[in-house]
């Protein structure tokens, strides 16, 4: 109650009074921390956590695993994916999606790709994740054709799947195909361009040389 309310200082006060922590207790504070933007302490006590030999669920991990992508920490991000590898721990879509925004966002592209196949179910976030990991990390023609294949799956591609394919164009020198893209957003797909993305497109005009429509 307290983490949800955002008191982080009450919350912690009744967990370190806590006769006995379970699971759902250590969860809860690692989610607490991790939903206020306190990144760095959450993944500071999923390794007190896993000092203490409790088992994380589904839950934890995926919480944990937003923190490590915040703050970078690939070791405890690949630590959580080695635990859930080795104990069987129930890897739904909400981890897989954690676990390829964490890679993406570390860098380890490869890694991520490698979660997103292996994936049985896929939703809008996990073809967003890995798209827009592709062309944050300067892999644009992969993310088209992961962009591409999204279509093809018939999945409604989100606000942030566009950022993504955007930003690859914007790489990849691809001024026509970016601006169709741009406005295919709403004719085609019932987007309402949002400021990020005019700001893929100004940053699309302008590598190209484009300074006056991009000014526009």
């Amino acid at each position: 109650g307290y983490g949800k309310a955002a008191n982080l200082v009450a919350a912690r006060e009744f967990f370190d009074a806590m006769p006995h922590r379970d699971v759902i207790s250590w969860t809860n504070l690692i989610t607490g921390y991790s939903q206020a933007g306190q990144f760095t302490e959450a993944v500071r006590l999923f390794k007190v956590m896993m000092e203490a030999k409790v088992k994380p669920d589904e839950i934890t991990v995926a919480s944990v695993l937003s923190a490590c992508a915040h703050t970078g920490s690939l070791d405890v991000g690949e630590a959580a994916h080695d635990y859930i590898q080795k104990y069987d721990v129930k890897a739904d879509i909400y981890v897989g999606n954690a676990l390829i925004d964490m890679y993406c966002k570390c860098g380890v592209v490869e890694k991520a790709l490698e979660v997103f196949k292996e994936m049985r179910k896929k939703d809008s976030v996990s073809w967003t994740s890995i798209i827009s990991g592709l062309a944050v990390n300067g892999f644009a023609d992969s993310a088209l054709d992961y962009f591409s294949r999204m279509l093809r799956e018939v999945v409604q591609p989100s606000h942030g799947a566009f950022v993504g394919i955007l930003l690859a164009c914007a790489h990849a020198g691809l001024v026509d195909k970016g601006l169709e893209y741009f406005e295919s957003m709403e004719k085609v797909y019932g987007l309402k361009p949002e400021m990020k993305h005019y700001g893929c497109v100004v940053d699309l005009l302008s590598r190209s040389g484009n300074l006056q429509r991009a000014f526009e």
